[in-house]
């Protein structure tokens, strides 16, 4: 396809972003909401939809979240905007946790994934 965008090339630019960025500022940066109470902004730079829509999930799965979201604010811009409402003032610690269960899970899809792929190659060989 012509018009296609080969999004390896696209991936190896944001890795070179990412390396270059690592030397010149935080990637993460939170802020207070003034708007609503228990609030924090996380904005991600050189991120996207991906990681947004995944720890938008994760802090739902908590009593503790009364509002979770997120949006990109502009499509041509790797940035991302978390964010969160808790019902007591510790959004802070709720998203260490969150973060900490979401690379549990990784942990243990990749655990899962290896021990499947070890055994399709034995198999095979």
């Amino acid at each position: 396809m012509a018009n296609r965008e080969d999004f390896r090339l696209k991936f190896a630019e944001l890795d070179g972003l990412r390396d270059e960025n690592k030397k010149n500022q935080s990637r993460i940066q939170i802020t207070e909401n003034e708007k609503m109470k228990n609030s924090k902004t996380i904005i991600m730079n050189l991120e996207d939809h991906t990681i947004g829509n995944l720890i938008r999930m994760y802090l739902l799965k908590s009593k503790e979240v009364k509002f979770a979201g997120y949006r990109m604010p502009h499509p041509l811009e790797t940035k991302v905007e978390i964010k969160v409402q808790t019902v007591k003032d510790n959004t802070c610690e709720i998203l260490i946790n969150t973060l900490d269960g979401l690379i549990k899970d990784i942990d243990i899809i990749q655990y899962d994934f290896e021990k499947q792929a070890k055994q399709q190659w034995d198999k095979a060989y």
